[in-house]
């Protein structure tokens, strides 16, 4: 009876051994599979991530350091056609579809930062227009073209230019401290025996009597000339801060004036002035016009939006569909009264019920033409950035490029390249496109002329010897390099054996002192076998691009042909990397890469722009890259930068300055 049991036990175990076995050869043989197939998978997932490890981050436009306001708005009749003209920082904006769209028309102005604007009253197709650096440019083909005539006018801005309404050939200029008056179109000027004592904010001419010109200062002082600026009356003090003059339509008596945010009246020709404003007394007035046929209608743009009187200023009404924001700029139509015009910031309003009803017409936008030029970054401070706008000057960002302000103090509004003072954080060097170099030492809001000595050709590079600070080295386009080893006792040119120079680096690393030019024959390295001038040699073949971080471990990067780039014993160099400047891609041509620089925090890394205007990333000192992107589609970069401190990636192109942020 027991061994029942035990047979049932065997012939149950065996059973169920049996059972076991063949499913145990089968799952194993599945699990195996499964584990096969995860593993191909898994090596081709990761095979796919490592293909397409490309950031997800897009470069962010930042707002561009053309990002001011119209300095001056004119509208004129041409051919039955309306036209509006618009003086901003970027140039001349020119709009015939009554302001919604805007062109900008700059062909010849070598100053493209627009403070003044005045019409032919008889030939509408004619124009002038006044700069922040100085320039007056004249047009006759209704701002398709300018030509200088600035000639014997000397000062650092034109502040208002008026066209006399009886003899279009004469014009008058005002600068900060004179009077100027063409009586030939703007083929000779004479100055005026006005001398004024304090800087010059205004200037009007009454239309209905030419021969009297009114100008105003920044210390409330009018002065009023009968004879075309030839004699002035004695001075009459109207108010602080004296904005703008405005003479009333009509007899010509009347004068309205904006003195400290508030407006003033007076009856005989601005000799005696009553405060006359009763709109809102927290409104600083800004602007003002007055309706050409209807000296009632009166529009005063403020602090808080714009302010309409119809019964010659005695009540007031605020006008609608206008942002309650400080204006630029208020304008009726010339030839359609019941339309007027204004301005915020580089916004254009439009009201078709003379001033009472305002709707948003356009917008005059440079960021499309604000083409960076020239860019440094602080490598001190990590939100501190420079950037130099093609014919708009050199600008500073304390916040990453947010906010931007123009350094004024500069002569030259087209900067080609700028450099920190290594050892001295307020020491900034700018070259220019005529061929001058440019010193500040407050960061950027005084500047002195450091240029004696150097040919009158473009500047290319700039580069500050980080050992020796007072060495500084200019590449030019056709004279070579120069060197000043104290800018005080002038420059001296270094004898190169190219003309055409790209770029200058200045190598001191671990006790070094060579410089490199990449040039357009080929690259050379400059061997100090002297205290003033380098022995040159050729170094490397023709490339695109050439990139140093001065730090010990860091190396020499060159982008260019690989074959044809190697040259003598440098080929050998231990600290020279040269990569070929082209990527092969499977979907689309192969790119060029045209501009490099190094991450001097990780060695291996570097970045590099391509012909496409897009960025890639090297992890491997070039040998393979990874797109940065999208955001760049259809721009030329034309200058790219990394910050040491912060890693922020900045691309400067043809249409404005961007950011990459891991």
């Amino acid at each position: 009876m027991s061994t029942v049991p035990v047979a049932r036990g065997r012939k149950r175990c065996s059973k169920k051994v049996k059972r076991q076995r063949v499913p145990g050869i089968t799952d194993c043989i599945f699990r195996h599979f499964l584990a096969v197939l995860a593993l191909i998978c898994c090596l081709l997932f990761s095979g796919c991530r490592a293909a397409e490890e490309v950031p997800s981050v897009a470069w962010q436009p930042l707002s561009p350091p053309l990002s001011g306001h119209i300095h001056a708005l004119v509208i004129t009749s041409f051919l039955q056609n309306q036209i509006l003209y618009a003086g901003a920082e970027g140039g001349v904006y020119k709009s015939t579809d009554d302001g919604t769209s805007w062109a900008l028309r700059i062909e010849g102005m070598s100053d493209r930062i627009v403070r003044a604007l005045a019409i032919d009253p008889d030939r509408s197709d004619t124009l002038y227009a006044g700069t922040r650096g100085g320039r007056i440019y004249k047009s006759v083909d209704a701002a398709e073209h300018w030509q200088d005539v600035t000639h014997e006018v000397v000062g650092t801005e034109i502040i208002a230019l008026a066209v006399d309404p009886s003899n279009p050939e004469i014009v008058h200029a005002a600068t900060a401290d004179r009077i100027y008056t063409t009586f030939d179109g703007g083929q000779s000027w004479k100055e005026s025996s006005l001398t004024p004592q304090s800087d010059i904010t205004c200037l009007t001419i009454s239309l209905q009597n030419p021969f009297l010109i009114y100008v105003g200062t920044r210390a409330g002082i009018l002065h009023v000339s009968s004879d075309r600026g030839a004699t002035w009356f004695a001075p009459v003090q109207v108010a602080p801060s004296l904005e703008q003059v405005v003479v009333a339509p009509g007899d010509g008596q009347t004068l309205y004036a904006i003195g400290d945010g508030r407006v003033y009246r007076s009856r005989d020709q601005g000799q005696h002035w009553e405060f006359n404003d009763n709109y809102l007394d927290k409104a600083k007035a800004c602007c003002l016009t007055i309706r050409p046929q209807n000296a009632a209608l009166v529009l005063v743009g403020t602090t808080l939006g714009i302010y309409k009187s119809s019964d010659g200023r005695q009540t007031w009404h605020n006008a609608e569909g206008i942002p309650q924001m400080a204006l630029q700029n208020v304008a009726y139509n010339p030839v359609k009264a019941e339309t007027a015009y204004a301005t915020i910031g580089r916004r254009v309003y439009r009201s078709r019920t003379q001033g009472d009803r305002w709707e948003l017409a356009g917008q005059v936008d440079a960021e499309r033409q604000a083409a960076i030029h020239a860019l440094q970054l602080d490598s001190r401070a990590a939100n501190v950035i420079y950037a130099s706008v093609g014919g708009a000057g050199l600008y500073r960002s304390s916040d990453g490029g947010q906010q931007w302000q123009l350094l004024e103090g500069l002569p030259s509004t087209w900067v080609t390249a700028v450099e920190i003072s290594p050892k001295e954080p307020n020491v900034l060097y700018a070259a220019t496109l005529q061929g001058r170099v440019y010193q500040s030492a407050d960061g950027g809001t005084t500047w002195r002329d450091i240029s004696a000595g150097l040919p009158f050709v473009a500047i290319r590079s700039l580069a500050v010897d980080a050992d020796h600070p007072k060495d500084l080295y200019v590449g030019t386009w056709g004279a070579g390099i120069y060197l000043t080893h104290n800018w005080e006792t002038g420059w001296q040119p270094t004898d190169s054996p190219f003309r055409e120079v790209v770029k200058v680096i200045v190598d001191t690393r671990a006790g070094r002192h060579d410089i490199y030019a990449l040039a357009e024959n080929g690259t050379w390295q400059g061997n100090y076998d002297s205290e003033s001038r380098p022995a040159w040699r050729l170094f490397l073949g023709p490339l695109s691009d050439l990139s140093l971080v001065t730090a010990n471990e860091a190396r020499l990067i060159a982008i260019g042909p690989e074959r044809e780039a190697r040259v003598g014993a440098a080929a050998a160099a231990p600290d020279v990397v040269i990569r070929q400047s082209v990527i092969p891609s499977a979907h689309q041509p192969a790119l060029e890469l045209r501009l490099v620089v190094q991450d001097p925090t990780v060695p291996q890394r570097v970045y590099s722009a391509a012909a496409d205007g897009s960025i890639w990333r090297s992890n491997d000192l070039g040998q393979t890259w990874t797109a940065l992107g999208p955001g760049l589609e259809g721009r030329r970069v034309s200058v790219l930068a990394l910050h040491p401190l912060s890693q922020a990636l900045y691309a400067g192109t043809d249409q404005g300055l961007f950011v990459w942020r891991e």
